[in-house]
């Protein structure tokens, strides 16, 4: 009797693992495909891709929803060639990409470029700005929110026949920088010794030479001093939220020391809260000479 008695308990105890196991294996699988069907609206398991806009600018460029277009594949399509692009960017900076664009068909007319990033949707296109020799200029602004680094560009051009060349992408290292009330940001296309200077209302200079002032104001980044080149090409100064104090400031650029270019384009942002300008401009060796910084701009905050 006690034998035959354990014997039932144990087939009694395995049965109920069994329904245990079962049960728990349905629960899983339940969980698992309530929460696809919550977050995912493209079928594959992640949530959809944030839009370009969040992380990137185009000035003059119009937003397109979607992914890029495919590149034709026939004979007179466009294609782009000796592509210039900044390796390291900044948060908050700008980048100027430069290259060839050929129409073997011979139209010459080469409409749109269009410009995207790995990752997110949508894509910019951007009226061409082509020279007689076929160079072509794209400019493009870095949100100051990103915070992630690399960044992957991809540029591609269109023609009026609607055929769209190959893209090239470009794989860009982003320095983060600080960003606040105000962030002012300098970038410039060679590897030069360009400086920064921002006075403040109180007449205190933030520059390579006082980095950090009484309010609360720092130059963050500073590049190539003295001609010791870091190939960075950016600088920037902020003032965190609720630091900048309030009346106006003087953005000024000075080419401290000609390293070996024959010519550097720099391009200034300020962003005074969610407004931004925008500034550029051409140096020549000459312009070392000059015993003051050139004067961008004066802004008032708030």
């Amino acid at each position: 009797m006690r034998l035959w008695w354990m014997t039932a308990a144990l087939a009694l105890t395995t049965a109920a693992l069994v329904v245990g196991i079962a049960c728990d294996s349905s629960s899983d699988e339940e969980e698992t495909r309530s929460f696809g069907d919550d977050d995912d609206d493209t079928g594959t398991g992640a949530p959809p891709p944030s839009p370009a806009t969040s992380v990137l600018d185009v000035p003059g460029a119009e937003y397109v929803e979607g992914a890029r277009p495919t590149a034709a594949d026939e004979s007179g399509t466009p294609t782009i060639s000796d592509m210039a692009f900044p390796k390291t960017v900044i948060n908050g900076g700008s980048a100027r990409y430069t290259f060839n664009a050929d129409d073997p068909d011979g139209r010459d007319d080469i409409e749109d470029v269009l410009i995207a990033v790995q990752g997110f949707d949508g894509y910019f296109v951007l009226p061409a700005d082509v020279a007689e020799d076929g160079e072509t200029k794209a400019d493009i602004f870095i949100k100051d929110s990103v915070d992630f680094s690399p960044m992957t560009v991809c540029v591609m051009v269109r023609d009026s026949a609607d055929l769209i060349s190959e893209d090239i992408c470009n794989e860009h290292i982003v320095e983060i920088t600080g960003t606040g009330d105000i962030k002012v940001s300098l970038t410039f296309d060679a590897s030069e010794d360009l400086d920064l200077y921002v006075v403040e209302p109180s007449g205190e200079t933030i520059n390579f030479s006082h980095r950090d002032s009484s309010s609360g104001g720092s130059l963050d980044l500073d590049s190539n001093p003295a001609c010791f080149i870091d190939g960075v090409n950016n600088e920037n100064v902020f003032w965190d939220f609720g630091e900048a104090p309030t009346g106006e400031y003087q953005v000024l650029v000075d080419y401290f020391e000609n390293c070996s270019a024959p010519e550097v384009n720099y391009f200034v942002n300020v962003l005074i809260g969610e407004e931004l300008l925008s500034f550029e401009g051409t140096f020549v060796p000459a312009d070392v000479d000059n015993l003051e910084p050139t004067l961008i701009t004066t802004f008032t905050f708030p």
